[in-house]
């Protein structure tokens, strides 16, 4: 008998984080549209300020929405690494995080950072915490984002003019508008924030604990599952409503 001993289920049929990263990774790529289509950029240390990160750049040619693929530069490395990122956007070439933090990075791990990803009619400018999934809810889109427990986030909604937070938050949120819209950051994700911005984008930031609970299942005959079709878990009730 072959056995893969990195099965997201284990051979004694238990259920750990591989089963729940596989998972996130499925319900990210399932609405990253633009990931269908992608040419790589370039491969190089030379995208962050910590040479002990490499980064591919994946980038679609027809909505110039981008993939930077971060991982160790030594694959075998076990360090914590954190780091800035220089990404080039719809709104001109930027260092992400601009305003609070780093990009953290375990050991063994990877983290896919976004810039102009679409969701629904708008856009993420960019995102330091990595997309999970979106749903178009009665024409608007909300997008959940997720980091490790206490690390930091920032992301920008392209057009925004003002952001909130909504109801009880997990974590503390600061605003910065521009020309371009408004950046929000968290300074330590902890549980889940709800914010609102004035363009109607919704963003729900959360840790990974959280986005382990995490399920949007489709509701259409649709293998590709439309955005507008997808429904929320009972463990996200209080998530997306």
């Amino acid at each position: 008998m072959i056995y893969d001993y990195s099965s997201p289920i284990s051979e004694n049929r238990r259920i750990d984080s591989k089963y729940y990263e596989t998972k996130n990774l499925a319900l990210f790529t399932r609405v990253a549209k633009d990931l269908t289509v992608t040419k790589r950029v370039a491969n190089s240390t030379s995208y962050s300020d910590n040479t002990a990160i490499a980064t591919s750049e994946l980038r679609n040619p027809d909505t110039n929405a981008a993939f930077y693929v971060t991982i160790h530069s030594t694959s075998s490395s076990g360090t914590k690494e954190s780091f800035k990122l220089n990404v080039n956007t719809s709104i001109g070439k930027l260092t992400i995080p601009q305003h609070t933090g780093t990009i953290v990075l375990n050991g063994h791990q990877s983290k896919i950072i976004v810039t102009d990803f679409s969701i629904g009619k708008q856009r993420l400018t960019y995102s330091t915490a990595e997309v999970l999934t979106y749903a178009v809810i009665d024409g608007n889109p909300t997008v959940v984002l997720w980091v490790p427990p206490g690390e930091s986030a920032e992301f920008h909604v392209k057009g925004a003019r003002k952001g909130s937070v909504q109801g009880a938050s997990g974590s503390k949120a600061k605003f910065y508008q521009d020309h371009q819209g408004v950046a929000a950051s968290f300074a330590a994700v902890n549980g889940k924030t709800v914010l609102q911005f004035d363009n109607k984008v919704r963003v729900v930031v959360v840790d990974r604990p959280t986005a382990y609970l995490f399920w949007a299942p489709n509701l259409s005959d649709d293998p590709f599952g439309p955005v507008d079709k997808s429904s929320k878990g009972p463990s996200c009730v209080h998530c997306l409503h």
